[in-house]
């Protein structure tokens, strides 16, 4: 069985403590999906800092809202 984890996200700092507590997890997701509508050079320096631990993509969001953001994970996924 594959688990994907879908994080859509403006890059509050809540974002790293989300990240670390997927990183402590004994069992680990295949791939964490970040969709984010935010500065892309602060999600890069936060993505490559668990680079290790997690399978963490960065996708930037198409569309509008929260709606956009579901439909950016669901083309990504398929």
């Amino acid at each position: 069985m594959r688990v994907n984890v879908v994080i859509t996200t403006t890059c509050r700092e809540s974002l790293s403590a989300t990240l670390e507590g997927l990183a402590r997890q004994r069992l680990r997701a295949d791939e964490v999906l970040l969709i984010y509508s935010c500065n892309n050079s602060l999600l890069t320096r936060l993505v490559e800092s668990f680079e290790g631990p997690l399978n963490v993509q960065a996708v930037s969001q198409e569309g509008v809202g929260i709606p956009g953001a579901v439909n950016t994970a669901l083309r990504r996924l398929d």
